[in-house]
């Protein structure tokens, strides 16, 4: 009786967090992390000098289930300079990222669902999420007919300001051109 051949690993995901006084939200992103059902995935961490318990809520998960890179900047940097840094930390071997803010959470299936999708077909280079503020949906305004948009419609609908890209909710590949 023939065997079946094993299926392929899936490729390493990022999930990539900046923090700065943290200590409210920053346990429920890495729980929302943890409870992906999606692997392997490790999730990038930099603390940006938190004055808060931000330090020590993280360090709590050093010996977690999906692995936990973290560093902590030595002084308090821009929002912009922190997104990059942690940015930084995505391992070179990682095929795909994701921002998840301190401040948010996702649901279990999140990076599956997105890879799913973001591994359907070469030519697809990010994948949306849906996003909800404050409970409620928010509405990202591309035609409800249409699944997948070309990257010239999206851009020029986001630029004219007639539609909304939930770039803390977009899954993005790592370490090629967005050619493919």
């Amino acid at each position: 009786m023939p065997t079946a051949s094993p299926s392929p690993a899936k490729p390493l995901v990022a999930v990539i967090t900046p923090c700065y006084n943290g200590a409210r939200h920053v346990e429920n992103a890495i729980k929302a992390v943890q409870a992906q059902t999606y692997r392997p995935l490790v999730h990038c961490i930099v603390d940006n000098a938190s004055t808060d318990a931000t330090p020590q809520i993280i360090a709590r998960y050093a010996n977690a289930e999906v692995q936990i890179i973290t560093i902590r900047n030595p002084e308090t940097v821009s929002f912009q300079q922190n997104s990059n840094k942690v940015a930084t930390l995505i391992p070179a071997e990682a095929t795909h990222f994701r921002m998840l803010h301190a401040d948010d959470t996702m649901p279990p299936n999140a990076i599956a669902d997105m890879m799913e999708v973001a591994l359907a077909d070469e030519t697809i280079v990010m994948v949306a999420g849906i996003e909800k503020m404050n409970g409620v949906l928010r509405n990202h305004d591309f035609p409800a007919e249409c699944t997948f948009y070309e990257s010239s419609n999206m851009l020029a609908r986001f630029l004219s300001d007639e539609a909304h890209i939930p770039t803390a909710h977009v899954l993005f590949p790592h370490g090629r051109d967005a050619s493919g």
